[in-house]
């Protein structure tokens, strides 16, 4: 359907972003959902039923994405990345597979709650030393403590405003997405016009 796809655009999106950050940015913490959907193209549906649901991509100087969700979205977002190894998850949720279909093979132990987690991701990319920067103001912003899997918060960078700026400039993969979801709308509308009549209820 599209020419690029979804990881690939998501790459490309992470580096441009990177481009525009201090040399010293080793990852980039997003916690709010259009900036995790940006940096690692997935999009969960949890937001959709619990405004806050919480969870996080983590994205690296190296291209790589990582995300922390809570177990119950752990399978579509293994679907989504492919690499079990890139989750890190919260809680507990038993997902049943056929007995034909390989084991899920998620990469680490659920962890008990959101922030070690996180910790955990953050374990995983920040051995280069380098800053650590968030869509947040503060680490209180997305209920984090004084210091996260021994990173000192003092060495946190608020990018939120560049990653606003990001989004506003379209890449042409957003650009073909765009045309596309907006052909939908059409194409939705143009059925209700067809079936609007005289006496037709608002439920109807």
């Amino acid at each position: 359907m599209f020419e690029q796809d979804g990881l690939a655009l998501a790459a490309e999106r992470r580096m441009r972003v990177f481009d525009t950050l201090p040399d010293e940015v080793d990852a980039i913490i997003a916690c709010q959902p259009v900036n995790k959907g940006y940096l690692s193209g997935y999009f969960s549906m949890m937001h959709d039923t619990d405004p806050n649901y919480r969870s996080a991509a983590v994205a690296t100087l190296d291209g790589a994405v990582r995300l922390v969700v809570s177990a119950a979205d752990a399978g579509p977002a293994l679907e989504w990345l492919g690499d079990p190894a890139a989750l890190f998850r919260y809680g507990t949720f038993f997902f049943e597979t056929a007995a034909d279909h390989p084991e899920l093979g998620f990469g680490f132990p659920s962890a008990d709650r959101f922030e070690t987690a996180l910790a955990h991701a953050l374990q995983s990319v920040a051995g280069g030393g380098g800053k650590i920067a968030m869509d947040a103001r503060n680490v209180c912003d997305i209920g984090l403590g004084d210091d996260l899997a021994g990173i000192s918060t003092d060495s946190f960078l608020c990018v939120s405003d560049a990653l606003a700026q990001a989004r506003r400039i379209k890449l042409p993969g957003d650009i073909e997405r765009i045309r596309h979801a907006t052909r939908l709308v059409e194409r939705g509308f143009a059925v209700v016009r067809d079936k609007l009549a005289a006496g037709t209820t608002e439920t109807e």
